[in-house]
């Protein structure tokens, strides 16, 4: 078996792979780490935000386009020390992973889903496995979350109709109270200049359609000609 961050995974997985259970989602938001401990709101015009992740800086510009993208790539300890060094004023990392690392008294905010859509799955473990391995799939049924597995069902077929990949600046969160399920969808310039959001809530016993209508509807309003854009 291999586990994986969900949000790392591609929306379609190879021939005689699947994803065998989904355990019980964490923190789905993003976080806000700044070097002056001030909120997202309060950060100074012209503030350096460090991230390497489209989906990011699109939402971060619409929100504030008078602050400054700086590319940030590594893991969670080197981007962390770039930030020590002064190498941006702020950083944004995803919650979940700052809590599984024992990081999270780093986090001066967390950001609201209203700010910064999180990615498709994030906050979410993928187990995976060959498909014709039940032993294992039997074993792995044991830490599987239902209700997680129908959101993530619901996201991912929402990245698979509009065609996305890591890069793409798309988001989605879904989350499910008994049979119903509710979604948010975006897309976005990488600008920030246009975004695109919409919500569906349905009783779609099939999650995998409940996200794919989302994406219809965001394609009929011009979701294609953003993506295309980029």
């Amino acid at each position: 078996m291999a586990v994986h961050s969900m949000k790392d995974l591609t929306a379609s997985l190879p021939a005689g792979l699947t994803i065998a259970s989904v355990p019980a989602r964490g923190d789905h938001r993003d976080a806000l780490v700044s070097r002056s401990k001030e909120k997202f709101q309060h950060l100074r015009g012209g503030a350096r935000i460090g991230t390497s992740s489209s989906r990011r800086k699109s939402q971060l510009l619409a929100a504030r386009a008078d602050l400054q993208i700086v590319d940030m790539h590594g893991n969670v300890d080197t981007r962390l020390r770039k930030l020590r060094s002064g190498e941006c004023d702020a950083m944004i990392l995803a919650a979940a992973g700052l809590d599984r690392l024992g990081l999270e008294r780093h986090v001066t905010e967390f950001l609201s889903t209203e700010i910064l859509l999180p990615a498709v799955g994030q906050g979410a473990l993928a187990i995976q496995t060959r498909e014709n391995d039940n032993e294992v799939i039997e074993l792995l049924s044991h830490i599987e979350h239902r209700p997680t597995r129908r959101a993530i069902e619901a996201e991912r077929a929402f990245a698979r109709k509009l065609g996305a990949n890591c890069k793409t600046p798309i988001a989605a969160y879904a989350r499910t109270t008994g049979s119903k399920i509710e979604i948010d969808g975006l897309v976005a310039s990488s600008d920030g200049r246009k975004v695109m959001r919409s919500r569906l809530a349905s009783e779609y016993a099939d999650a995998g359609k409940v996200g794919e209508e989302l994406a219809d509807s965001l394609l009929k309003q011009g979701a294609e000609l953003v993506l295309e854009a980029q």
